[in-house]
C-alpha cells in the first residue's frame, strides 16, 4: 500500500515498508468511518508498528472500530509508538484497545510553572518503563524558557495502563525498523502559545524534520497570527514545503519574525511563493573589542543597513559591535524582502523581546486555538467574548446572556472539549459537575447558572467573578517579598470552611441528609473577588451521598492536598474529613508560603502526606498568635480521628481566633489588601493593571517584562 490511502473521512494512513516489517503512520481522526479492511489483510504477517503521532483524537465509535480491526491482523509481533494523551487514555479506559500489541513510546502532557507553555514530551517505555510503572514522573525543563514543569495530569491515571503491563520487549528487528539510522542532534520541534490583545504568537523551537506534523497548529486558528522562529535550528525540504503552505494559510493574517538562520537560509531557496511577509530575522552579533557574541534581531530598516552602521552597544564591555554574517547570509536576508508588520504584530513584538522570558501562567493565557477572532460568536442562547482557559476536559469563556430590553449578564461557559464530545466519561463527569454543584446555594461557592447542550457539546454556565484564584495571589505575595496577614488567612480558610459545610450538611428536597464531598480543595480552586470575596469552586470530581464509595485506584485530587486515608485507600466510604485535610494544608499554605508535603515528583509527595512529621506554622513564622498551632495541626492531622470531624468546627475555631486577635478580617480589609497586592503585581509587570478578570481556576494574566539571561557566549580563539 504505497503512498497516504484515505481510510475514512478524516483519517489518513501511509504503510513504510522495510525489511523487517511495516510501518503505520495515521493522521488525522479515527470514527465510525474507519474502513480496516483496506489496510489490515495488506499487512502481513511480519513485524507492525502503528505510529500515531499525528492521531488528533478517535471517537467511542472508532474505538469500537480499531477494536474490531486489531483481531483481523496476522502479524507475528505489534506495537504502538508515539501515542499522544487521547491514545493514552484510551489505552487507560478501553481493556483491549491494544489487543496483544506492545506499546512503547507515550507523550506525556507537562505544563511550565514559569512561562505557562504547554506541551507533550515524549516518554520511550521501552527504557523508562520502571521508571514510569513506579509512578516516577520524568523531570523536564521547559522548551521555552528553561524553567521547571510540572506534570499536567494524574500520574496514577494518566499512566495506569503502562503500570499494569509488563515491560516492553521489542525485538531486534523492530528497533531497527523504528531506528534505521542514527537520530538527529537536533532538539525535537515544539511551540509554544501565546494569545495577547488580538495576536496569537507561535513560538516555534527545534527542528522541522521531514515527519514534523504543523496540522496542529493551523486547526481554529483566524485573525493576526505571528510565527516566532528564532529556536528553529534546522529545515528539511519537505517540512519546508509544509511550513509554507501554513504560512500560506488561506483567511488569516500570518506574519514571519525572529527568522532564524536555518530558516532564512531554507526560505531564501524555496521556489514557491511565500504570501506571509517576514517581519525580522536574528543573526549573531559579536564585539570587535573583547569578542562577546550575542543574537540580535534586525528589522526592515536595520537589515539594509547591516556593515554601513554599527552594531549595539555589547552587553559586556560597551563596545561598538557588528552583525556576523557571511556574504552568502546576508543575500539570503536580502531574498527574505523584510517587511514592516502590521501594528498589532509590532506591538507584540515590542511587548516581547527576543531574549524577553515570557512570564505568563498556564492556566491564565487562552490557548490560541480557536481564540482569535472569538468574540461575539453565538453558541446557544450565549454570546462567546473570549477564552479564557482550556483543561484537559473542558474550555472556560466569558460569555454574555442577553434578553429583552436590554438585560444582560456575563457568565463563565464551561464546555465540553470538542474531541471529547462522543466520550461518554468525560461527559458524564461534566454533568455530575453541574448536578452536584446546582445543588448547594451558598455565598463562598461558585453558583451553577444554567446546563446545557448545544449540538453534542454540553455546557456548563457559572457564575462570574473578578479577581484571582488563591494559588495566583500566593505567587504574587511571594513575588513581592511579603506574607499574607494572619487575619486574612483565617479569613480565607474560614470562608472556604463555610462553604464545605454547606456541602457536607446538603439536604435534599425531602430534608434527608446529603452530603457533597469536594475531594479537590487546593488554592487553584479557591477565588478571591476584588471586593474580598471567597469562592470555592470546581466540584468536577465531587462526590454525593449516593455515591458512597470511590473507584479503586482513583485518585483525581492534587496531590499535595491529598488526605492521607485517600493515599492509602482510594476506595471508601464517603467522608467529609478528607476535604478538611486539604482544607488545613491551604491555611499552612497561607501562613508560611509552602506546603509543607510538596516534593520532586507525585510519589515522593503522597509519601510525605503518609510518612512525613510536619512542624507547626510558628516554626517558619515566628509570633503566629496563640492557638492557631493547634488549629492547624488538628485539621492536618494523619488519623482522620484526631482531625476536625467537621468543617464547621474547623470554622468555628478560626472565627474565636479572629475575635481573640481584635484584628479587623472582614471582606472589606480582604478586598483592600487584594488591591495592594494585585497593583504591585502590576508594577512590577506580572499581571494588567485594569484586566482582573477571573472564572473557576481561570485568570488572564500579562507578560513579566523580566528578561532571561541573554543566550550568549565568547568567542574562542
Amino acid at each position: 500500500m504505497p503512498g497516504a490511502v484515505q481510510l475514512g473521512k478524516q483519517l489518513s494512513v501511509t504503510c513504510l515498508q522495510g525489511r523487517y516489517g511495516t510501518v503505520v503512520e495515521l493522521s488525522g481522526v479515527i470514527d465510525e468511518s474507519f474502513d480496516s479492511k483496506k489496510l489490515m489483510p495488506t499487512l502481513g504477517k511480519s513485524a507492525i508498528v502503528f505510529d500515531f503521532d499525528h492521531v488528533s483524537r478517535i471517537t467511542s465509535y472508532g474505538v469500537r472500530e480499531w477494536v474490531h480491526a486489531l483481531k483481523d491482523l496476522e502479524a507475528d509481533y505489534v506495537c504502538f509508538v508515539n501515542c499522544r494523551p487521547a491514545i493514552v487514555s484510551q489505552f487507560n479506559m478501553v481493556s483491549n484497545f491494544g489487543g496483544t500489541g506492545e506499546l512503547l513510546s507515550i507523550y506525556a502532557p507537562y505544563v511550565c510553572q514559569s512561562c505557562g507553555a504547554e506541551m507533550d514530551v515524549p516518554v520511550d517505555l521501552v527504557h523508562e518503563h520502571a521508571k514510569i510503572a513506579a509512578l516516577e514522573v520524568p523531570v523536564v525543563k521547559c522548551t521555552a524558557c528553561g524553567g521547571s514543569t510540572e506534570f499536567d495530569d494524574v500520574a496514577e491515571s494518566y499512566f495506569s495502563y503502562v503500570a499494569a503491563a509488563p515491560a516492553p520487549r521489542p525485538p531486534q528487528s523492530v528497533e531497527k525498523l523504528l531506528h534505521p539510522a542514527p537520530k538527529s542532534t537536533s532538539a525535537p520541534f515544539r511551540v509554544t502559545k501565546e494569545v495577547l490583545d488580538h495576536v496569537t504568537a507561535l513560538w516555534m523551537n527545534g527542528a522541522l524534520e521531514d515527519r514534523t506534523s504543523l496540522k496542529r497548529l493551523t486547526d481554529g486558528l483566524e485573525g493576526t497570527v505571528v510565527a516566532l522562529l528564532g529556536g528553529i535550528s534546522k529545515v528539511s525540504p519537505n517540512a519546508l514545503a509544509r511550513f509554507v503552505r501554513f504560512a500560506n494559510m488561506p483567511d488569516v493574517d500570518v506574519h514571519l519574525a525572529r527568522i532564524s538562520i536555518p530558516v532564512a537560509q531554507a526560505l531564501s531557496s524555496y521556489d514557491g511563493e511565500l504570501k506571509a511577509p517576514c517581519v525580522s530575522v536574528v543573526v549573531p552579533i559579536v564585539c570587535g573589542k573583547c569578542g562577546f557574541t550575542s543574537d540580535y534581531e534586525l528589522d526592515h530598516v536595520e537589515a539594509r543597513r547591516v556593515g554601513a552602521d554599527p552594531g549595539p552597544p555589547c552587553e559586556s564591555c560597551g563596545a561598538p559591535t557588528s552583525v556576523d554574517v557571511t556574504a552568502e547570509l546576508r543575500k539570503a536576508i536580502d531574498r527574505l524582502h523584510l517587511t514592516r508588520a502590521a501594528p498589532e504584530v509590532v506591538s507584540y513584538l515590542h511587548a516581547r523581546p527576543h531574549n524577553a522570558r515570557i512570564e505568563v501562567d498556564f492556566e491564565d493565557i487562552p490557548p490560541p486555538s480557536e481564540v482569535s477572532g472569538i468574540e461575539n460568536i453565538t453558541f446557544g442562547k450565549y454570546k462567546l467574548i473570549r477564552r479564557l482557559g482550556m483543561g484537559g476536559m473542558a474550555e472556560i469563556f466569558l460569555a454574555r446572556q442577553a434578553g429583552p430590553q436590554g438585560f444582560e449578564k456575563r457568565v463563565a461557559l464551561k464546555r465540553i472539549l470538542p474531541n471529547l464530545c462522543q466520550d461518554q466519561a468525560f461527559v458524564d463527569m461534566l454533568l455530575q459537575e453541574a448536578r452536584l454543584a446546582a445543588r448547594l446555594s451558598h455565598p463562598n461557592i461558585v453558583q451553577v447558572l444554567d446546563l446545557g447542550q448545544v449540538g453534542d457539546q454540553y455546557f456548563i454556565a457559572l457564575e462570574y467573578v473578578k479577581g484571582w484564584n488563591l494559588r495566583l495571589v500566593l505567587r504574587f505575595v511571594t513575588a513581592l517579598g511579603k506574607q499574607m496577614p494572619v487575619e486574612l488567612a483565617c479569613r480565607i480558610v474560614a470562608d472556604v470552611c463555610a462553604a464545605l459545610n454547606a456541602a457536607h450538611t446538603h439536604v435534599d428536597d425531602n430534608d434527608r441528609l446529603a452530603p457533597i464531598v469536594h475531594r479537590d480543595v487546593s488554592p487553584h480552586n479557591i477565588l478571591l473577588s476584588r471586593l474580598g470575596v471567597v469562592k470555592l469552586a470546581d466540584f468536577g470530581i465531587a462526590k454525593a451521598g449516593d455515591s458512597t464509595t470511590t473507584e479503586m485506584g482513583a485518585l483525581k485530587e492534587k496531590a499535595s492536598y491529598l488526605a492521607p486515608e485517600r493515599i492509602l485507600s482510594a476506595c471508601q466510604p464517603l467522608d467529609p474529613r478528607p476535604d478538611i485535610f486539604s482544607a488545613g494544608i491551604v491555611l499552612y499554605e497561607c501562613l508560611v508560603d509552602h506546603n509543607p508535603f510538596r516534593r520532586e515528583n507525585h510519589m515522593e509527595t503522597m509519601q510525605a502526606i503518609v510518612h512525613t512529621t510536619v512542624d507547626p506554622p510558628s516554626r517558619k513564622r515566628p509570633g503566629l498568635p496563640k492557638g492557631l498551632d493547634e488549629i492547624v495541626m488538628r485539621a492536618i492531622a494523619r488519623d482522620p480521628e484526631e482531625r476536625y470531624q467537621d468543617a464547621r468546627s474547623f470554622q468555628q475555631d478560626l472565627e474565636t481566633l479572629l475575635l481573640d486577635m481584635k484584628t479587623p478580617a472582614t471582606a472589606v480589609q480582604l478586598g483592600e489588601w487584594f488591591t495592594q497586592i494585585t497593583d504591585g503585581a502590576a508594577t512590577l509587570g506580572l499581571v494588567k493593571r485594569a484586566t482582573l478578570t477571573l472564572t473557576p481556576s481561570e485568570t488572564t494574566v500579562s507578560a513579566s517584562t523580566a528578561q532571561r539571561s541573554t543566550r550568549a557566549r565568547r568567542t574562542k580563539e
